[in-house]
């Protein structure tokens, strides 16, 4: 580890002021941008733990596996999550402010690890600048539900620093903290299992602990990788976490929905595109649809590109290693992300699973503008080019990060780049519906169902949106079929029963309950209603077995719970009816609802 002069500690900090100052003047304009409909409201403003803030009960919910929530184990991701709600509230622009400050410390963090690494100064600036002014990188710091990809950022460019302390003076404290990094990183994000075989190239460069053209470069890699093995163990625990949860191993997308030729073949094509994008990062989108097929010259002239540049920087790795180690990590590290394994709604790429990824291009290109520029009378060429280069970059990612000020922005501009996809519409759709605008609504879900029948969400939005705007015969046709086409999701059914209620059909409601409860997951606000159904048409009796039932498996339901005092409380059983009024206060203090039948209670002497 290079020590720093007075001179170059100067140096430094003006860089890290002059980035910190660019990044949040880009950056700043996400302070009064809302939170998108699309994922945040799964990882914050639908998800109660994440709601309640830091505390016991949310801090084993975060590292519990999760049966309704079909993603990989996350548990300091929640806890960022959780600590920006203990802070700010619900209050989005506070929540995109630490994600944009997450977002500089990663950046100022890769420019200190390079620097003290290969002492380059110029190079070292030049690869955090590209790292912090990317336009791709707006999808990783916009987007709030993506914290874990800066949180799992973090603990990567921690890790990189704390193994370079370590190679400089090698003791079981510092490798244990690089370890401990690296978990945190890990229970953040899974993109960070490739951290140990990034370390392994950081030894062949910059760090130099490895020389693979030498001869005595086997019994040196066996070394370093025996000294990795912590690294792969816990790895290989963290992969057992999907096995721990049948709803984590269902949401795969089987081979044959989508075959392994294709995966294939999009993934080569992906990283091409890639590359591509970080030279010229235009037409971003948070959504590019994983394509129905590849053509096979496309995905051969891809493999060609992709072998024919290992080969050139592999060439090239005496005289210019960062070329080779840059390649390897950007192609290594994205490699999680390729799409040989898939989950639901998978894109054919993401933007924000280019994070840490381009690092590698980042390097490859700030190292090659410093050896341009050691060529005589180049230097002011290249510092030209250098500064061009990230003033443009710059631009567009102020443009960029301004497509993500709503769920309305962010979508319109998606399918502004994309051809057909059902997500933006259902989106848009949504946001039209909360805000009161159906009849606009109505077009975007049109659109989906004329491509696609059956279309599940689409027909349920389609009947929330003839249901606000009281056309309730249309709403109830897709509801129905919603319904039918989802037999596990409650949200149809719910709606269904609101609908059927109000055209006065309480025994098709009724019906409707005993049809779906079997089926549904969330049994709980399915046997709610059904009760609700007995007690409004005087069956009262029926109601009180029905509640009974519900409260023995769902003894904390609100509603359920007051529903059961008041009816006790007809009944005149007064203690009991008292008994679960108190019990609703406990599990929703202030209740009105609870604290005028506890009042009622009371009353009667």
């Amino acid at each position: 580890m290079l020590r720093p002069s007075l001179n170059d500690n100067k140096k430094n900090l003006f860089f890290i002021i002059g980035l910190s100052l660019v990044v949040l003047y880009i950056y700043h304009q996400t302070f009064s941008f809302a939170f998108i409909n699309f994922d945040d409201p799964v990882y914050v403003t639908d998800n109660m733990a994440v709601k309640s803030g830091l505390n016991p009960e949310s801090i084993v919910w975060a590292f519990s596996i999760h049966e309704d929530i079909c993603m990989y184990y996350q548990p300091v991701a929640w806890l960022a999550h959780m600590l920006d709600v203990e802070i700010w509230g619900l209050d989005p622009g506070g929540h995109h402010m630490t994600s944009v400050i997450i977002h500089l410390a990663n950046a100022i963090l890769l420019f200190l690890a390079l620097r003290f690494m290969t002492g380059s100064f110029p190079a070292s600036a030049m690869a955090a600048s590209l790292f912090a002014f990317h336009p791709v990188n707006a999808d990783a710091v916009s987007w709030i539900a993506e914290r874990k990809t800066l949180v799992s950022g973090f603990f990567w460019f921690s890790g990189m620093l704390a193994y370079l302390y370590y190679t400089r003076k090698p003791k079981l404290i510092r490798y244990l903290f690089t370890l401990s990094l690296f978990t945190l990183g890990l229970l953040s994000k899974p993109m960070m299992v490739t951290f140990p075989c990034a370390l392994l190239l950081l030894d062949i460069w910059p760090l130099r602990r490895l020389d693979v053209s030498h001869a005595l470069g086997y019994s040196a890699a066996i070394k370093l990788f025996r000294e990795k093995i912590p690294f792969f163990i816990i790895t290989a625990l963290w992969f057992v976490t999907p096995f721990l949860s049948p709803t984590l191993l269902s949401n795969e997308t089987p081979a044959s929905v989508i075959p392994h030729s294709l995966r294939f073949a999009n993934a080569l094509v992906a990283y091409v595109k890639y590359v591509i994008n970080f030279a010229v990062p235009v037409n971003l989108s948070i959504l590019y649809p994983f394509p129905e097929s590849v053509p096979l010259v496309h995905s051969i002239s891809s493999l060609l590109v992709i072998v024919s540049a290992t080969r050139f920087f592999a060439l090239r790795y005496k005289k210019k290693p960062y070329l080779i180690v840059g390649w390897l990590w950007f192609l290594g590290t994205l490699f999680p992300t390729s799409g040989l394994i898939l989950g639901t709604l998978w894109p054919s790429m993401a933007d924000r699973w280019a994070y840490v990824p381009y690092t590698g291009l980042c390097i490859m290109t700030a190292y090659s503008l410093e050896t341009l520029g050691t060529r005589p009378r180049a230097s002011r060429a290249v510092i030209f080019i250098a500064l061009t280069c990230l003033a443009g970059y710059a631009w567009i990612l102020h443009r960029q990060v301004a497509h993500w000020q709503n769920s309305r922005t962010i979508f319109q501009h998606a399918l502004s780049i994309i051809d057909y996809h059902p997500l933006p519409h259902l989106n848009l759709a949504a946001d039209m519906i909360k805000n009161g605008e159906s009849e606009k609504a109505k077009s975007h879900l049109g659109i989906i169902l004329k491509h696609e029948p059956d279309n599940k969400e689409a027909h349920y939005n389609m009947g929330l949106a003839l249901y606000e705007t009281g056309d309730l015969e249309k709403a109830l046709v897709h509801l129905i079929r919603a319904v039918n086409l989802d037999s596990k999701n409650d949200a149809p059914v719910l709606l269904t029963l609101s609908v059927l209620k109000k055209q006065n059909k309480l025994r098709e409601a009724m019906m409707l309950c005993e049809e779906t409860i079997t089926r549904v997951k969330r049994k709980d606000r399915i046997g709610f209603q059904h009760a609700r159904l007995l007690y409004e048409t005087d069956q009262k009796e029926a109601a009180e077995l029905k509640l009974a039932e519900l409260l023995a498996s769902y003894p904390a339901h609100i509603d359920g719970t007051i529903l059961y005092a008041e009816i006790l409380f007809v009944k005149k059983d007064k203690i009991k009816a008292r008994e679960f009024f108190q019990r609703a206060l406990v599990l929703s203090p202030g209740h009105p609802l609870a604290a005028d039948g506890l009042k009622r209670c009371d009353l009667i002497r």
